[in-house]
């Protein structure tokens, strides 16, 4: 019985001493900013689900694309940007069609490159039915922007809200409305030395 009640102090008393060591490393450190020294390219995946109003998938769309960034001029590129579709509950198994028309489709990244593609003309060349790949430049453009521009104001594992209740008229498309973004920093992978991070 001692024992016991020896090993919960002890381990107590270790718990809280990690805590106090860590919570000095729990805010990011001031100034970060994002360093484009040259070109990274990254793989994105994204995956749309549609369900009726049962909750029943009716629909699976992935889409993919290389999304190169820190090019010159602060631009970025897409490539090898393909699209695949599964109607009804079945899984995605088709590696899916690619999309010639966005191949090397290029633009400014950062908070004035990404009001340059809310204006109607900025998707001239897509066609009128590509909804789904407008929204992977959108996407992008929002995590980057969620991520990079929020960097003082982001402590572990506390969600912070980013905006609610905001409409964004998409041209072409409607208006999507912003209900609660929510981003969270969860530190920094031990794989790959990355810091990570979640949007709701």
């Amino acid at each position: 019985m001692r024992m016991s009640n020896m090993t919960v102090a002890v381990a107590g008393f270790a718990w809280l001493l990690s805590n106090s060591v860590l919570a000095q490393s729990w805010i990011l450190p001031q100034g970060t900013v994002v360093k484009d020294e040259g070109p990274r390219t990254y793989r994105f995946t994204i995956d749309h689900t549609a369900t009726d109003t049962t909750g029943r998938v009716v629909q699976r769309q992935r889409v993919s694309g290389d999304y190169t960034r820190g090019l010159a001029g602060g631009e970025a590129a897409w490539s090898r940007v393909t699209v695949a579709e599964s109607n009804g509950p079945a899984e995605i198994s088709g590696p899916g069609q690619k999309r010639e028309f966005m191949e090397g489709f290029r633009y400014r990244t950062g908070p004035a490159g990404l009001g340059e593609t809310m204006k109607p003309d900025f998707f001239k060349s897509f066609p009128p039915t590509a909804v789904f790949e407008r929204n992977l430049v959108w996407d992008t453009g929002m995590i980057e922007m969620f991520g990079q521009d929020q960097f003082a104001r982001l402590t572990l594992n506390t969600p912070y809200r980013v905006l609610s209740r905001q409409d964004v008229n998409m041209p072409g498309m409607g208006t999507f409305h912003n209900r609660d973004v929510q981003l969270t920093w969860l530190g920094r992978s031990h794989r790959n030395g990355q810091d990570c991070a979640v949007i709701e």
